[in-house]
This record gives structure tokens, sequence and C-alpha cells, in this order.
């Protein structure tokens, strides 16, 4: 039987992959290459994961899903806003035609800053609840800055699927997305039950201090 850390770790981590893959999907099906067309699919990303990770923190750490809903919304959207304006401006265009290496710094970087947006609202919500709630704003920068070059070199394998029409080629971004939301969900989901120990441990120290004072004989 699984712990109660791991049971959030892995519902944290489900969450990611259906968000991620779904979105990734359907942005393949309704061929978003505009901002238009880029819209609904961030929205559904955010609602995905706004919605999921709200429910997982109610059910096993009630008090810190308050204001997550509303915080992963603006923090996803404002992400990926500029995760978009990046990917569409001549500098990612000359980036394309430059080695791998130069490519996966350049995606290393945008992802940091993407994961560093989409957590800062969230950041926000959690410092109410943990002192070192700042510190989840590094740790979506580092997941990002992993998972954001992983999917620009996972391009090309994508492309080659577009050999067996549709089908192939939804399955083929289907698959990296998950993996990737998947790899994204599990550091998120660990980083945060460390946070939360923290705090819980900090707790417990505080009142083992409270009950010796009060259980140590007062001066007369």
């Amino acid at each position: 039987m699984m712990s109660k850390n791991t049971q959030f770790i892995a519902s944290w981590a489900a969450v990611s992959i259906v968000a991620e893959s779904t979105a990734a999907a359907v942005a393949l099906v309704i061929a978003a290459v505009s901002w238009v067309g880029a819209i609904p699919v961030v929205l559904l990303e955010a609602f995905l994961l706004a919605g999921g990770q709200r429910w997982v923190l109610r059910g096993q750490h009630a008090g810190l899903e308050r204001g997550w809903f509303f915080a992963t919304l603006a923090g996803t959207l404002l992400g990926r806003s500029v995760q978009f304006a990046a990917e569409g401006s001549g500098i990612a265009a000359t980036v394309a035609m430059t080695p791998t290496a130069v490519q996966a710094a350049f995606g290393a970087l945008l992802g940091a800053l993407v994961g560093a947006l989409m957590a800062a609202p969230q950041a926000f919500m959690l410092r109410r609840r943990i002192k070192q709630g700042a510190r989840w704003i590094a740790i979506r920068a580092l997941a990002w800055s992993i998972a954001l070059p992983s999917l620009l070199l996972a391009g090309a394998w994508i492309a080659n699927m577009s050999a067996y029409g549709i089908t192939g080629l939804v399955l083929a971004m289907f698959a990296s997305f998950a993996l990737v939301g998947a790899f994204v969900g599990l550091a998120e989901g660990y980083a945060l039950t460390r946070l939360i120990r923290l705090v819980v441990d900090w707790q417990v120290r505080l009142a083992a201090l409270r009950c010796r004072r009060r259980s140590s004989p007062h001066p007369r």
C-alpha cells in the first residue's frame, strides 16, 4: 500500500500527464499555429492543471488549495504567453538554424523563465502556509528548464511520425508530452511534499517545545 506522500506525488504526476498530453493532442488536431489557435489550448491546459492540482491538494493537504485554482490559471496563462511570444520571434527562428546544443541551451533558458512565471502566483499562495513557499519558483523553473528543451529536441522525432499519418502524429505528440508531464509532475510533487514536510516538522518541534515549557516547574 502506498504511503500518503507517494499517493500525493503519483496523483500530482497524473494530473500533469493528463494536462500536458491532452493539450498537446488538441493543439495538433486544431492545428494551433497562431495566437488565435493557441488560446483554447493554453486555456485547456490551465484549467486541467488548476482543477486537478486543487483537487489533489484538497484531498491530502486541506487548506493549501485555497486560491490555488486562480493562481494556477494566472501563472499558466502568463508563462505560456511568454513562451509562444518567444517561439514566434525572430530570435527563435535564428536559434532553429544553430547546432543542437545551442537550441537546447535556448530551450533551457526559456523553460526556466516559463516555469518561474507559472510558479510565481502559486508561490504567493503557498507563502500563506509555507514559509519556504518562494522556493516553489526555483523548483518549477528547474523542472521546466529540463522539460522544455526536451520537447524542442523531440520535435524531429515527432515530425518523422507524420509518415504514419495524423494518427501517428497525434500519438507521438501525446506520448512526448505525457513523458514530459510525468517528469514535471513527479519533480514538482516530490518537491512540494518536502516543502510541506518542513512545515510539519517545524510545527511538531514547536508543539514539543511548548509542552516542555508547560511541564517544566516554574521558579517561585
